[in-house]
């Protein structure tokens, strides 16, 4: 990510700095804070764990400028989970480079949701008349909206906002900093 990052910067002729880091060690590498701190893309899921993600979000409140916030957007892991489709096809073709793209996952959902779950993330591109494929394997551990809201006080977080409902596939979270909390 952080080539394909770096490369696309320099075709778009964008002085944006990009470093590699654990969400944890953000404090320690960055000396900018920040208004607002986002974490997208379902990105927390692949925290290795309860302790890592709380470092994770721990990291994420310290790159908080006093009275900033910090959203985290997620995939309804326990609707995903009940449901068991192992499929799941984006609902719009992407032009990427400009071709045609269509993606979509392809799940192995283990019986227990907090087992270790992987996706394939699949990219079909349109070549002439032949379709250019682009796989990549992830694994990853769901958690609960309850988990992420318990791991958020452990991390020294107060949801603010949010817009889960447990009908909808993904939701996101607003959390400011608890009172006492040291912002790096």
């Amino acid at each position: 990510m952080i080539t394909e990052a770096t490369a696309r910067f320099r075709r778009e002729h964008l002085a944006i700095p990009v470093r590699h880091s654990l969400w944890a060690d953000l404090p320690a590498t960055v000396a900018e804070r920040f208004d607002v701190v986002l974490c997208v893309g379902n990105s927390l899921v692949h925290a290795a764990g309860q302790d890592a993600m709380v470092e994770a979000l721990t990291g994420l409140t310290q790159m908080a400028r006093p009275g900033g916030h910090v959203a985290i957007d997620s995939r309804n892991w326990e609707k995903l989970h009940a449901e068991r489709r192992i499929v799941r096809v984006a609902p719009r073709v992407l032009t990427r480079d400009g071709r045609r793209c269509l993606s979509f996952y392809a799940w192995e959902i283990p019986e227990r949701l907090h087992d270790e779950h992987a996706a394939h993330i699949v990219f079909v591109f349109e070549d002439g008349d032949r379709a250019e494929i682009h796989e990549y394997p992830v694994s990853f551990r769901p958690f609960t909206v309850a988990e992420l809201r318990e791991r958020l006080e452990l991390a020294g977080l107060r949801e603010v906002d949010s817009d889960f409902d447990d009908s909808r596939d993904q939701y996101c979270l607003i959390a400011v900093p608890k009172e006492g909390t040291t912002q790096a």
